[in-house]
């Protein structure tokens, strides 16, 4: 036994010595075979410890940018066939940070302790609409398998939401969506407000394996907004739901 164990030190030092001597390069190559979409460039440090200024991801064919990276390997994880990394990225105000884990044996990559703070405007690009406010999101876990990912559990709130019908900007309030699975594999978030609004919000987001959404559950007017007379946001809710009997309106919307 106690060979067994200084045997397993052994390999570790001369693990973390070899590996030492390796250019960053080396750790953001491999990185790049698990993320092909993934862009870096001006790359400094060794294996175990490196920064890059500049990196961004591809998504649609249109570049996410996240500005500086710096990252740590845990050399002890490469004896489990399972490396762990320890990241950050910067760009002005938008941060993210986490723990990733790849296994070698089934190619899962397991994310723990995920932290994103953005500007949902940066989002623009991807989505059809124009959006505005603060977005942090805390993630517990994720595992991202063969271009999907499952067993996803965190929340992100949505600060002085707002949304641009092409002739003004209506205000959602506060927002928080708890992400989790919902029993098949797939991604599920409910949507709810964080503290009182324009909106009494109580939503079920789907998001299937292959592509799109469904978003399902009621919306309603506070008093403040229907006294006041909000056109806007009343008409908004006109188009995508239907009226109920309490008074909010029924949203039942599918693009899968």
């Amino acid at each position: 036994m106690k060979i067994a164990c200084w045997a397993a030190f052994a390999i570790s030092l001369w693990l973390v010595l070899v590996l030492s001597t390796l250019p960053a390069s080396w750790a953001v190559y491999i990185a790049q075979n698990t993320l092909p979409n993934w862009q870096v460039s001006d790359i400094n440090g060794n294996f175990w410890q490196g920064n890059a200024r500049n990196n961004q991801l591809f998504i649609d064919n249109k570049p996410f940018p996240l500005g500086e990276l710096k990252w740590q390997l845990n050399p002890i994880s490469f004896l489990w066939l399972t490396p762990c990394v320890k990241f950050t990225t910067h760009l002005r105000n938008q941060i993210l940070s986490a723990n990733a884990c790849l296994s070698l044996i089934d190619g899962e990559l397991h994310l723990y302790n995920g932290r994103l703070s953005i500007n949902v405007a940066a989002l623009d690009p991807w989505l059809a609409v124009r959006l505005e406010g603060s977005a942090d999101m805390a993630m517990k876990s994720m595992v991202f398998k063969a271009g999907n990912f499952s067993d996803v559990e965190g929340i992100i709130k949505w600060r002085k939401a707002q949304f641009h019908n092409s002739r003004t900007w209506i205000d959602l309030g506060d927002l928080e969506v708890s992400l989790s699975n919902n029993g098949v594999g797939e991604m599920q978030g409910k949507l709810t407000n964080i503290e009182p609004g324009p909106l009494t919000t109580d939503l079920t987001i789907e998001i299937p394996k292959a592509s799109g959404l469904s978003i399902s559950g009621e919306v309603a007017l506070n008093s403040k907004e229907q006294s006041t007379s909000n056109e806007a946001l009343q008409h908004m809710l006109q188009i995508i739901g239907k009226p109920n009997k309490q008074g909010g309106y029924v949203i039942a919307w599918n693009n899968r």
